[in-house]
């Protein structure tokens, strides 16, 4: 007979057995060397690669068992992320079981600190000032505090040999402050965010990493004024090793400016630019991360060649690209692979569309006589021409763009020609902006192998026209 009580008993005997020898195996995570579960520990209480162990995350790993515990207590490296908001007691606290650890320290202003005379400042910030020759990173949201930490010190003639990365926010500089000016400061990382900078504020040398956010100078008149691409490009100079840049917030042009030699960035890796167009400051060969959204551009600022450097080397360089032009808007973008690409462009709506239409235009066709100068993009293209509004009908941007992509390029030293964007895959474009010949007369051409060119256009797979009213799509 199946299931009788018997066989149940033997088995409920089996599992037993079984749960009582498992009991005795110890788990995976129990048998690794102490240093590796200090490693393991590390990780899941670091929330981000340059900050270190959150104490938060720390106190919640060491009530996973005592071995976790005895592990975290005996950890130094652990204990090394001070944040002053917090007790004094408990920062005191990390600052001994840190040991000799690099130290990363994140200091606010508190309210108490507007009551505090400068000698009960200096007794409350006493014990950081002891421990300054630990400091690898410092955030500090109050300048004035970063200037009363740097006086004391000098006072006591500390240095700092072991700082990395300083962040400042939300602070404007005193004309006397000489903190990038010591010989004992070597930045690693910089990060400035709606600071006010004095007028004979010099850059700091050698930053790897540079992150500058809503920064304002002096300007003519004494009052502040969005940083002066003259002094963001000394940024540059400062730094030539750069590998991560960031600019948020725009800049100013001035007549001093004048022609601002571009600053060669080799190892610039990441760059991200957003309503500042200061991209032809510099030129990036290598960079495997770009996104320029560059603002509103008027009529009459159409940048130099020079400037689609950075740009161009990334193209080059991508798998997958779409082009997109709609209403005054250009931007292009690459799919995620070894490149990530994006660029954005808004052209200023006059009252006549005309100039702003040619400017799109001729930014668009710089970029691609620049990338296809010397080879063809070996990216596959999708292209999309999709103004929906009443645009100036003496110059359609969609047929100039076809004009341009039937026009092949000469090499100058062959003689030879060979087809624009031989890779295009998809075209869309408004089914009602103008009768569909052109394009057709397009999707014909394309369909041609070859043609007398250098080089064979890729054959026309499929062409459909979409169900929505407003655009046709061409597919190759």
């Amino acid at each position: 007979m199946e299931n009788c009580p018997s066989d149940r008993k033997q088995v409920t005997r089996a599992d037993d057995d079984i749960v009582q020898e498992c009991e005795g195996i110890p788990t995976l995570i129990d048998v690794l060397p102490i240093e590796l579960l200090e490693w393991v520990i590390h990780l899941g209480a670091t929330d981000s690669p340059d900050g270190g162990p959150s104490l938060k995350w720390v106190c919640t790993w060491r009530q996973v068992c005592r071995k976790w515990a005895f592990a975290i207590d005996g950890c130094p490296s652990l204990w090394s992320s001070i944040d002053t908001r917090l007790k004094i007691q408990t920062w005191q606290n990390q600052l001994a079981r840190s040991g000799a650890s690099p130290l990363d320290i994140t200091v606010y202003e508190l309210p108490q600190f507007k009551y505090m005379s400068d000698r009960k400042l200096a007794e409350w910030m006493r014990p950081l000032i002891d421990h300054a020759h630990r400091w690898r990173s410092l955030s500090i949201s109050s300048i004035s505090l970063c200037k009363f930490l740097w006086e004391r010190i000098a006072i006591l003639d500390s240095s700092l040999p072991m700082l990395e990365i300083l962040s400042l926010t939300c602070t404007r500089m005193a004309s006397d402050f000489k903190f990038f000016n010591s010989h004992s400061i070597h930045l690693r990382k910089l990060a400035l965010a709606a600071v006010h900078l004095p007028r004979n504020f010099e850059p700091p040398f050698e930053l790897e990493e540079l992150y500058l956010s809503g920064i304002n100078e002096p300007g003519e008149s004494g009052t502040y004024v969005p940083i002066s691409m003259r002094r963001l490009h000394r940024f540059l100079q400062a730094s030539p090793g750069l590998r991560s840049f960031t600019l948020n917030g725009p800049c100013t042009k001035s007549a001093e400016d004048g022609e601002l030699p571009p600053v060669d960035l080799h190892k610039l890796q990441d760059v991200k630019i957003d309503r500042a167009f200061i991209v032809h400051l510099f030129r990036a060969e290598h960079c495997a991360q770009v996104a320029f959204n560059l603002g509103s551009l008027a009529a009459d600022e159409r940048p130099p060649l020079m400037a689609w450097a950075t740009l161009v080397h990334a193209l080059k360089r991508a798998e997958e690209l779409e082009i997109l032009i709609r209403d005054g808007y250009l931007r292009i973008w690459s799919k995620p692979n070894t490149v990530r690409l994006s660029i954005s462009l808004q052209f200023a709506r006059l009252p006549d569309y005309g100039d702003s239409i040619r400017l799109m235009y001729s930014i668009l066709k710089d970029i691609l006589n620049e990338a296809e100068r010397d080879s063809s993009l070996t990216a596959r293209i999708k292209l999309t021409l999709w103004n929906t509004e009443q645009w100036n009908r003496s110059f359609d941007i969609a047929l100039k763009v076809l004009k341009l992509l039937q026009t092949p390029i000469t090499e100058p030293s062959s003689g030879l020609t060979r087809r624009r964007l031989p890779h295009l895959s998809k075209l869309r474009i408004p089914k009602d902006s103008r009768p569909f010949q052109p394009f057709h007369a397009f999707e014909r051409e394309r369909r041609k192998r070859g043609g007398g060119s250098s080089q064979a256009s890729r054959a026309m797979r499929a062409i459909r026209v979409s169900q929505d009213q407003m655009a046709s799509e061409f597919e190759y």
